[in-house]
């Protein structure tokens, strides 16, 4: 004769299956394919907007190159920008370039002050011509 025991097992009462607004609201939202794209969703735009704020940014190119041998200076050219974009869609730019050295291609040759650059810059036909 066999013996069937089921000891691990009881029957839920009404009283625990039945559940608040609020913790029937937080199943939904945490399982729910709608709810999780919707939440996706949410992250993305978050994330478009830190890249837009981050186009705003301002800009600093600096190059600086030489060549020394034999206890010569050859050349010696340094070029620095900085353009700081506008919520107009205008960006101000600026920048300094200075040259030295014995054997400087002639047409790269500055004076002891360098060039200095101070403009605007305006994207006038932006938008009007685009491709794949």
């Amino acid at each position: 004769m066999a013996v069937l025991t089921a000891s691990g097992l009881h029957a839920q009462s009404p009283v625990d299956t039945i559940l608040t607004y609020e913790e029937y609201e937080q199943l939904i939202l945490a399982n729910h394919p709608i709810a999780q794209i919707a939440e996706m969703q949410l992250e993305r735009g978050e994330i478009e907007a830190l890249g837009a704020r981050g186009m705003l940014d301002p800009m600093v190119d600096l190059d600086w190159f030489g060549k020394m041998f034999d206890g010569k200076e050859y050349y010696d050219i340094l070029d620095a920008q900085v353009k700081v974009p506008t919520l107009a869609g205008l960006s101000v730019t600026g920048g300094y370039y200075n040259t030295a050295g014995e054997f400087l291609n002639p047409e790269r040759n500055t004076d002891a002050n360098g060039l200095w650059s101070v403009g605007v810059e305006a994207n006038l036909l932006q938008g009007l011509t685009f491709d794949e």
